[in-house]
């Protein structure tokens, strides 16, 4: 039934290869659209306080879709870092009030 010249890319009619290159187009822009909406949704959350929600957005941006935008990625690193640090700083904290609080109690 098919022939070997039927499946060459050249003699692939021209209406399937533009709707091919449509929905290449149309897959970035959906790309970059969840991107920024991960960041966006993500510098929300951090603004209002829910900072592992906030994490969780920023990993979405980093790892959906194929096709990234190195200012998006490079500004969640940058937000990703901030609350790491803010959360090694408060579990240093925490970790110090319990020590103390322990010796206190025993003493």
């Amino acid at each position: 039934m098919f022939t070997k010249g039927l499946l060459d890319e050249t003699e692939i009619p021209p209406d399937i290869l533009h709707q091919k290159v449509f929905l290449q187009k149309f897959d970035f822009f959906v790309n970059f659209f969840f991107v920024k909406n991960y960041f966006n949704r993500g510098m929300l959350l951090k603004k209002i306080g829910r900072i592992r929600g906030a994490a969780e957005k920023f990993t979405n941006c980093l790892e959906f879709g194929n096709i990234y935008d190195p200012e998006i990625r490079r500004k969640c690193l940058e937000q990703l870092k901030e609350i790491f640090e803010v959360i090694i700083q408060l579990n240093r904290e925490e970790f110090f009030v319990l020590i103390y609080l322990k010796v206190k109690w025993i003493a």
